[in-house]
């Protein structure tokens, strides 16, 4: 179902503003939306569907006009297509992202409203906007068993895609979404066509239709339309309401990434101030069981409670299903925001990058991200520590990035910081967004060189082309970032900022092996293998020190500390000695002196390249409580080059 505020405004153009016409254009687009011109055949018949018009609208923008039997009429067809796809030829083609308007039906909503055709990562993609009748529902109606138009799924699915497959472009490779009513479509023709899409999203989607039957009745009858036309009675014809409901087709949806969200119908952060009520439609609420008054929009808490109902059904069916449900009404403002926050995940679907499968909250700040990474060849997780404001964050709202990375051998990985350390109550944190990535048991934060086979785990590809591209796309992830880390994972944040220029304005080691070459190091590698797996093992990582010496320097801070001038440097380390942080009875730590010979050697050589660098050589082993205490040396720096 679709709210006044959105179904009113398709019929001026005024999404927002137009609610008071609604009733005085109720009877033109009714007739409009029921009653085919002459010349044109119905839904199933064997008229075939044809371009009569093309239409440059703006740069990228081609709006195509359909003579649709389907429909009984000419419909519009948005595209914003891809670079080069007007030099195209016969066979090129191009992935697809489907986007759905509301109940209202317009083409141009996701242009107008959301502005797709300024976001950068879409110039590789062929988007598809199509018109769809008022509250047409994206199905072919029932009409009394008759058939017939207006048959929106025939002209979506098996007119308007075999015509852009054929001769515009469009690839096999497709994704979905939807705001409103289309968030209904999107999910709807998932299921109803299994392998279709390979990811979908539905923004405030009306996405369980026999949960709430009587809004359907309540909606169609306030637009002056006949509800029982739809899919009929939804007792006398409940075959054909399950048919079309995503609910009851939730094994059909295995196979397809779906993602669900919306609002609660309460005011939210992206309400403006002054912002009134839905206005009253009769029979949308069920009498016997009323909203609370802080609900603002019966029509979004509609759509939550089914959202919530299809989301459960989803994963007791074994779907992959990721959701966000928040305070908000169904407004046009929270569909922007949640476009940008799902876009990354609908584009890794078309093109096999990573993509995220699993959220979840585990503490007040804390998010623990599952992303399914061809990098690794798995599943990792990454753990994030949010700022204050991001649950409630806007499409253009981003913060400053800390990474913080983990040491070997680690049986938490990507919660280790916050189980060592006190991270979670710095204040400083609380404006930064601090990614705290699985880094695997010995990954060294490198890509393996695996006997020059290359090939998984790549965990610096993972980090830095698969985490980073989607934290800074769907999650908030800002362009001014540091990173530091403990252990192997001092290592991992020098080697990146020396490996990657300009990508950290500021790199922290706590404890890290940041000489691979090093003769030290030659002391260190045996245990480490021998605690990995035993002689050998770790071959595959850099191979031979001296037959792939080429690849340990690659990665070796040491011979790439050139690359460092820019960026803010700290090293510390301890020299083997119990300090005040271990615990009484601690042994002499054999393990840390040669790492504090590493620190020190690269202290030296970017000293003598004139580069910068902050150091503390102190007394202690290699024990985590340093690394949670260096953290706070280090901050002062660190935020300075985040906020500045």
């Amino acid at each position: 179902m679709t709210g006044t505020k959105e179904l009113t405004g398709a019929m001026v153009g005024q999404l927002r503003q137009a609610v008071r016409l609604l009733i005085a254009l109720t009877v033109v687009l009714a007739l409009s939306a029921a009653v085919p011109p002459d010349g044109y055949t119905h839904a199933g018949s064997r008229g075939a569907a044809r371009v009569v018009a093309e239409h440059e609208s703006g740069p990228r923008i081609t709006d195509l006009t359909v003579r649709s039997p389907a429909l009984g009429r000419d419909a519009r067809v948005r595209l914003l297509t891809p670079d080069g796809w007007e030099k195209r030829g016969p066979g090129d083609r191009w992935p697809v992202l489907y986007l759905f308007a509301g109940g209202d039906g317009d083409h141009e909503t996701w242009t107008r409203e959301y502005e797709v055709q300024k976001k950068p990562e879409l110039h590789d993609v062929l988007v598809v906007m199509p018109e769809m009748p008022l509250f047409g529902f994206y199905s072919d109606w029932w009409n009394g068993g008759r058939g017939g138009p207006p048959g929106v799924e025939s002209f979506h699915l098996r007119e308007m895609l075999p015509l852009l497959e054929r001769d515009y472009g469009a690839g096999t490779r497709r994704a979905a979404a939807g705001e409103s009513q289309g968030g209904f479509g999107a999910i709807s023709y998932a299921a109803r066509h299994p392998g279709l899409f390979q990811s979908v999203a539905s923004y405030s989607g009306y996405v369980h239709p026999l949960q709430h039957p009587h809004t359907v009745r309540a909606a169609m009858t306030y637009l002056g339309l006949d509800w029982r036309a739809l899919w009929g009675d939804p007792v006398a014809q409940r075959a054909n309401w399950q048919a079309h409901d995503p609910y009851y087709l939730a094994e059909r949806l295995r196979g397809t990434r779906v993602h669900l969200s919306s609002g609660d119908g309460r005011l939210g952060a992206l309400d403006p101030p002054g912002t009134e009520r839905d206005p009253h439609i009769p029979g949308v609420e069920d009498p016997a069981d009323p909203f609370p008054d802080d609900v603002y929009s019966p029509t979004e808490a509609i759509m939550n409670e089914e959202s919530r109902t299809l989301a459960a059904r989803l994963k007791r069916a074994g779907a992959e299903v990721t959701t966000h449900f928040y305070t908000g009404t169904h407004s046009p403002a929270y569909w922007h925001r949640e476009l940008d926050r799902t876009l990354p995940t609908l584009l890794d679907s078309l093109g096999g990058g990573a993509r995220v499968v699993a959220e979840e909250r585990v503490g007040p700040r804390l998010v623990d991200l599952t992303l399914d990474s061809p990098a690794l060849g798995r599943r990792a997780k990454v753990r994030l520590l949010t700022p204050n404001g991001w649950a409630e964050r806007g499409p253009g709202d981003r913060w400053p990035v800390l990474y913080l990375l983990h040491g070997g051998f680690e049986p938490e990985t990507y919660r280790t910081w916050t189980r060592e350390s006190d991270v979670e109550e710095i204040p400083e944190l609380r404006d930064v967004l601090v990614v705290m990535p699985e880094g695997g048991t010995v990954g060294f934060y490198s890509d393996w060189w695996n006997e020059g086979k290359d090939g998984p785990p790549a965990w610096e590809t993972f980090h830095l082309d698969e985490v980073r591209p989607l934290l800074e796309q769907g999650y908030g992830a800002g362009e001014r970032r540091a990173v530091a880390g403990l252990s192997m994972g001092g290592f991992g944040a020098v080697s990146y900022a020396a490996r990657r220029p300009g990508m950290f304005a500021a790199a922290a080691s706590y404890s890290g092996p940041v000489h691979l070459l090093h003769p030290r190091m030659r002391e260190t590698w045996p245990q480490l293998e021998e605690a990995y797996g035993g002689k050998g093992s770790l071959r595959g990582l850099w191979g031979d020190p001296v037959a792939q010496r080429a690849v340990w320097q690659a990665h070796d801070p040491y011979h790439l500390a050139g690359r460092l001038r820019g960026t803010e440097v700290f090293l510390s380390v301890g020299d083997g000695n119990p300090g005040p942080l271990d615990p009484p009875g601690s042994a002499y730590d054999p393990a840390e002196p040669g790492l504090d010979a590493m620190n020190r050697s690269l202290a030296a050589r970017l000293a003598r390249l004139g580069i910068p660098a902050a150091t503390h050589f102190h007394t202690g082993t290699h024990h985590p409580a340093y690394g949670a205490r260096e953290l706070h040396h280090s901050l002062p720096m660190l935020m300075e080059t985040l906020t500045e």
